[in-house]
């Protein structure tokens, strides 16, 4: 009878994963999460809302391609240095609270449902409300930075804060 020997490959060690890391996978298995969720509810929706199949087909393929943007949008923008967003936050806070006055301008902002929300853009409609939200995040976590020692009080901290959410809003 022969004997089997089982030859162990090294392995390589691997190292546990840092806190940065973990909370990178979660943030990237959320947003897979709800992209997924999102896109589930969005062919739910044209499905039931479609008088045709093709109609249907027609919107899947459309939340396909925007998901497709979006994801592509978002891998590429995880690699751009935050200092950079840091350093042109106030250019991106005030750039979209002009954008968010020029909806209300006749000619430039678009009424849908009754709301003007939009600008037209080279046959686009663009919503400068995103453009704002992404902008008054950078704006309140440089605020927070700048600001630690303050931060707590509701004059010092809190207050001014909430100027810039008021203009926005």
């Amino acid at each position: 009878m022969t004997q089997i020997h089982t030859t162990h490959w090294p392995m390589a060690e691997r190292a546990e994963p840092t806190a940065a890391e973990r909370l990178r996978n979660n943030i990237l298995c959320s947003v897979i999460a709800l992209v997924a969720l999102g896109f589930v509810m969005s062919d739910s929706v044209a499905a039931a809302r479609a008088t045709d199949l093709r109609l249907a087909y027609a919107a899947l393929l459309k939340q396909a391609v925007i998901t497709v943007l979006g994801v592509g949008a978002m891998l590429l923008l995880a690699r751009v240095d935050y200092h950079l967003l840091y350093r042109w936050r106030w250019h991106l806070f005030f750039g979209s609270m002009g954008l968010l006055v020029l909806v209300l301008a006749p000619g430039i902002g678009v009424q849908v449902n009754g709301a003007r929300r939009w600008i037209r853009f080279m046959g686009q409609s663009v919503q400068p409300s995103e453009l704002a939200k992404l902008a008054l995040v950078a704006v309140l976590a440089g605020y927070a930075v700048n600001r630690q020692d303050a931060i707590e009080s509701f004059f010092g901290g809190f207050a001014p804060a909430m100027v810039a959410v008021g203009l926005c809003a």
